[in-house]
Order: C-alpha cells, then structure tokens, then sequence
C-alpha cells in the first residue's frame, strides 16, 4: 500500500510528497495525492487512487512499482531535466543574437523575425526572438507612442445655437411593416432631446 510505506515517525515536511509540495515539478500531482491520502484513501483497493496519478489504475501500478519510501525522485517525470524536441539549438540562439546586434541593428522583434523568416531561412516566432533578445539584454527600439490629449470641447452657450443629429434606421415595427430611420435632435447647450421624428 503506497500510503503505508511512509515512515510513521516523519511529520508532513519530511514525507517524501511533503518535500514536494514546493517544488514546481508536478505539483497538481502531489496536491491531489495528499487529499487521498487525509480521506484515506487506497491506490490499490479503487478509492480514489486514481486521482492520486491524475491518471488511471494502470498509472497507479506503475507509480507503486516505482516508490522508494526515502527519496521523491520516483514522483518525477522521466522526461524532467531533458531538452525539449522543439527547442531552438544553441547555435541559432547565437546567430539570432548575432544578427540582432550587427546586420539587423534597430530592427524591432516584428521586423527581425520577419527578416530572420524571409532572408535568413530562419523559422522561428517572433515571442522566441523577443524572449531570446530580452535574455541578450537586447530591447526593442520601437518605442510607445505618447497618447494624444484630446480636450473635450465647450458645449454651446446658449439654447438653439447647435443642435446635433444622429438617426438609427431599424425594423421598429417588429416586420409589421418596412424598415423605419428614427431622427433624434439634441441641444448642445442643454443636452435635452429637441425633437424625435
């Protein structure tokens, strides 16, 4: 039984998932596992063991034929620690980098990876150049535009000076009849509706 096999003496902090619970490995699998094991809950007899692998019975089996009572590292993926099949090389990392500060000098992240793409025959996104030109401590020259103070203007000072229009055209009539434009006129000075139509 997997919940048995954890010294009794240890406190919570010194049980093999306690040492997890802070690691970021796979915490969704040691947070669900705890939960199993406070409702007492038995891996090998169906109560909710499950949940404990987010997986399914056979995940369950393989995990407890994996357990060692004094190390976590039979809770870790097998693939952690590998590089990913989709990663960028080291070399084009460098070359990114290289044209970045020497060929393609001022580009920003959008313009390079489109250069990267169409001259270079480099495929890759453009989040990956920033994210890689970020950790060269490279910025993007494009810089944010200051946003234009708009003032609002005056309202009118008198009644009837400027009235404003605006018109809706809609099916009022619910398909009783043809569509209908409705006419509102707005004083500018007052804000009251003037006429509908």
């Amino acid at each position: 039984m997997l919940q048995n096999n954890v010294t009794p003496n240890c406190n919570e902090t010194m049980s093999p998932l306690g040492k997890l619970r802070g690691d970021r490995v796979e915490p969704e699998r040691t947070a669900k596992g705890k939960g199993d094991r406070e409702r007492g809950a038995r891996p090998d007899h169906g109560g909710g063991g499950e949940q404990f692998a987010a997986t399914d019975p056979r995940q369950v089996k393989r995990l407890k034929a994996r357990y060692e009572p004094k190390t976590v590292e039979w809770v870790r993926h097998g693939n952690r620690g590998r590089p990913k099949p989709w990663a960028v090389s080291e070399a084009v990392r460098k070359r990114i980098v290289e044209l970045a500060r020497n060929k393609y000098v001022g580009f920003n992240d959008s313009h390079l990876t489109e250069k990267l793409v169409d001259v270079e025959k480099i495929a890759v996104s453009r989040e990956t150049v920033r994210r890689l030109l970020r950790q060269a401590k490279l910025r993007s020259p494009q810089r944010r535009r200051a946003r234009k103070n708009r003032a609002r203007r005056e309202r009118k000072p008198r009644l009837g000076m400027m009235v404003l229009t605006d018109a809706s055209r809609e099916d009022w009539l619910a398909g009783r009849g043809p569509a209908l434009t409705l006419i509102g006129y707005q004083d500018d000075a007052t804000g009251q509706a003037a006429v509908d139509r």
